[in-house]
């Protein structure tokens, strides 16, 4: 299992444009994707950074490669970056031994 992680804060003054942006494009846009697992986003409970992390699931690497190279998902990551600052991007793997649902 392979995780793409998302992390950023947004822009003051464009949260409800951006809630609605991840709700109505972002996730169902990473939810249609072959070998994507899960897709959730997560807020921040107390102030700090990041303000949002963006967690996809997806079977391995190649799967997050082969949505990462389609046009619409640079379109969307356009339309990200108008409501966000401080993004950062990571892909993990769970390590052999550790305790995973």
């Amino acid at each position: 299992m392979t995780y793409f992680m998302i992390r950023y804060d947004v822009v003051s003054g464009k949260t409800e444009a951006h809630d609605q942006f991840v709700r109505e494009t972002l996730l169902p846009f990473w939810k249609r994707q072959p070998g994507v697992t899960s897709c959730c986003i997560l807020e921040d409970t107390v102030i700090g950074w990041p303000e949002r992390t963006i967690m996809i699931g997806a079977n391995d690497l190649h799967d997050l490669e082969v949505v990462l190279k389609q046009p619409l998902y640079r379109a969307i990551k356009g339309e990200l970056l108008v409501y966000t600052s401080n993004i950062q991007g990571q892909f993990l793997t769970i390590r052999e031994g550790s305790l995973a649902a």
